[in-house]
């Protein structure tokens, strides 16, 4: 039996987000989104603890490795949408920038058994449990979905901010204060509820807590020259969020795939299938933002009746491969 214990710094380096610099696009809407900082996305920085055991049982028979983990995630990366017009048109086009997370942390184990069964059958099972959680960041897409009150920070039209007893809270809207009145008649509020977006405790996006595999392979000789081999494999991964808000995910999968074949001397043949179950949960799945679709959020302070605009939200699915079977054919020289 072994022991191992290790602590490592890790970084992956920043860059720039070449949408905002590519000339295709509006100079005006471009240089909006430099002036925010969404130009360039900073390093990402992770510190990661692992302590560990290995070894073997059954005079060898029995191989396992068991490890448990901790990484501190700080400025990991994150794509969003936004939407760019087109220099000299009225199009426009939606843009993947990568934005920079708060911190993260990413707690688990994992556990890996390989045994000799028997004479020709083995069998190898593996189970990770990941726990991997937002502890600060800032998801400006979840903020405008949580914002339903109609009241933003800023001046306000005075039968739009009612105020008829006089103690500085706009009637009926607890929270949303009166913070003085310009020369123009119009009232500053401040909206204290506003919701800030903030989605710490979160699941990471595209994280499974639980995936498992089991394999279990045969092998028969038949001759000197010719043996015969088969294995199975089964993979599971529990369901996963597809956005910060977790506010969507995608369902479990279990996948089955299976091989058989044969060597005759340096002749290796093998028959496959794959994706036995006909799993059809989608492999990654995207949120968007459809910037066909452009909608207000009701205010109950600006003269027009509207307040700030969102866009509907859309999802991009990367589909499974479907069942799939084949042959490989292999010669060692």
């Amino acid at each position: 039996m072994n022991f191992y214990a290790s602590a490592a710094r890790g970084n992956k380096p920043g860059g720039y987000n070449s949408e905002f610099y590519d000339a295709a696009f509006s100079v005006e809407d471009r240089a909006g989104f430099v002036n925010e900082g969404k130009g360039v996305y900073e390093e990402s920085k992770v510190w990661s603890y692992e302590f560990g055991t290995k070894g073997a049982l059954f005079d060898g028979r029995v191989r396992y490795d068991a490890s448990v983990y901790y990484i501190d995630w700080e400025g990991q990366t994150l794509t969003t949408s936004e939407a760019l017009g087109r220099e000299g048109s009225t199009a426009q086009s939606t843009v993947a920038p990568i934005v920079n997370a708060g911190t993260s942390e990413v707690k688990g184990f994992e556990i890996e058994m390989s045994a000799r069964v028997t004479q020709g059958v083995d069998l190898r099972v593996t189970y990770a449990y990941s726990d991997a959680t937002f502890e600060d960041y800032i998801d400006e897409n979840f903020r405008d979905l949580q914002d339903t009150n109609g009241f933003f920070t800023g001046p306000a039209e005075p039968n739009k901010a009612p105020d008829a007893d006089g103690d500085g809270v706009v009637d009926g809207a607890p929270g949303v204060l009166i913070i003085g009145t310009r020369a123009d008649g119009r009232v500053d509020i401040e909206d204290t509820v506003d919701p800030s977006g903030q989605v710490a405790g979160n699941q990471l996006p595209q994280t499974p807590k639980h995936m498992v595999t089991i394999s279990p392979s045969f092998t028969k000789e038949i001759n000197d020259r010719m043996s015969a081999f088969m294995s199975i494999d089964y993979a599971y991964e529990s369901e996963r969020f597809v956005q910060a808000a977790n506010l969507a995910f995608v369902g479990s999968t279990h996948k089955i795939n299976a091989r058989i074949g044969f060597t005759w001397d340096d002749l290796r043949v093998t028959f496959y299938a794959k994706n036995l179950t006909k799993e059809d949960t989608p492999e990654v799945v995207t949120r968007l933002a459809d910037f066909r679709q452009f909608f207000f959020i009701p205010s109950q302070v600006r003269t027009s009746g509207f307040g700030r605009g969102t866009f509907a939200r859309d999802f991009s699915v990367t589909a499974p491969r479907q069942r799939e079977f084949g042959v490989a054919l292999s010669y060692d020289f």
